[in-house]
């Protein structure tokens, strides 16, 4: 038994050790602890440690439990509870990693979902229905920054502002959206009224749909060239992703526009109707529980949503 970060069970890049000692049935249990009862006096609260035990036989089934503040909570049998190597492939196959789940209740109800629809991304089967493909925006925010332009800077240039696009007789500009200015369904959560001072719409803006958001750049149409491989548009979604907040997967649709490093890009080249209902799908309550499932930290990284349990495409008809 040792006592490790817990990073050795969840992150992506231990991955391939974390996998091993499951497929080969070497783990005993993994207990995860926070250090908010200060366990280790001179380190950090919010510091996750666990107790790794592993063994020379072979173990059919490892126990966890995660979320502990002391051992006297390793006595609550809904804290606990066991994953086979065939449970934890089903739930995280690319990565071999374990979901966090703070009850039993929970990992048997998020076991039971992912027997009911697949994970959108399975690297080992080579199955991928929705043919998805992530970008991490379009532009990046620090290097990409030369091609970014404010408002004031537009304006003395000559371009006039339609919509939330500036144009002139040569050259339009599109807005550069911020994960800020995005929610479920709805590109249109948030405006900057200045280069610093965000708000979100009010109810009568949302009812006018001729509203748009203004952002706080905007970037040359020809930028976006070659940078997206469809024309329709893109489903995006919010980076930073916490399991204290109302809702963690936050999921819209968004035209071709600018779009920084803070959003998510999923590509599908699925007809517009094909991705209204994956669209319905990410933004669901049922699928928002297995998220909070598997965000440990404040990034939804790619590696999390590819291994999420989305319904493929032939379970929905035209009708």
């Amino acid at each position: 038994g040792i006592i490790v970060p817990s990073g050795i069970a969840t992150d992506y890049y231990n991955q391939d050790y974390f996998r091993t000692i499951v497929e080969e049935q070497e783990l005993v249990s993994l207990y995860d602890f926070e250090n908010r009862r200060k366990l280790f006096p001179e380190v950090d609260s919010r510091m996750k440690f666990s107790l790794l035990t592993l063994a020379g036989n072979k173990e059919p089934e490892a126990d966890y439990a995660f979320f502990l503040h002391t051992t006297d909570d390793l006595a609550d049998p809904e804290r606990r509870f066991g994953l086979s190597r065939e449970e934890v492939a089903l739930m995280n196959p690319n990565t071999g990693t374990v979901p966090i789940f703070r009850t039993r209740r929970d990992a048997e109800l998020t076991e039971k979902l992912y027997r009911a629809a697949p994970v959108l991304t399975n690297e080992e089967l080579e199955d991928n229905p929705w043919c998805v493909s992530f970008k991490q925006g379009l532009f990046n925010m620090t290097s990409d920054s030369y091609l970014f332009h404010t408002r004031e800077e537009l304006e003395a240039q000559g371009f006039v502002l339609h919509g939330n696009r500036y144009a002139s007789a040569d050259d339009v500009y599109l807005p550069l959206y911020e994960a800020k200015m995005l929610h479920q369904f709805d590109h249109r959560f948030a405006t900057y009224e200045d280069s610093e001072c965000i708000r979100h719409l009010t109810e009568l803006e949302h009812s006018e749909p001729e509203m748009l958001p203004q952002s706080r750049y905007w970037v040359a149409e020809q930028a976006l060239a070659g940078k997206l491989q469809q024309s329709a548009g893109f489903v995006a979604f919010r980076r930073v992703a916490r399991v204290t907040d109302e809702r963690t997967g936050i999921f819209c649709f968004l035209a071709p526009q600018g779009a920084g490093d803070s959003v998510f890009i999923l590509l599908t080249p699925v007809s517009s109707a094909q991705q209204s209902v994956l669209l319905g799908n990410l933004n669901s309550l049922v699928f928002d529980f297995v998220v909070r499932q598997k965000v440990g930290g404040i990034n939804f990284s790619f590696f999390i949503a590819e291994q999420l349990p989305v319904l493929p495409p032939d379970r929905y008809t035209s009708g």
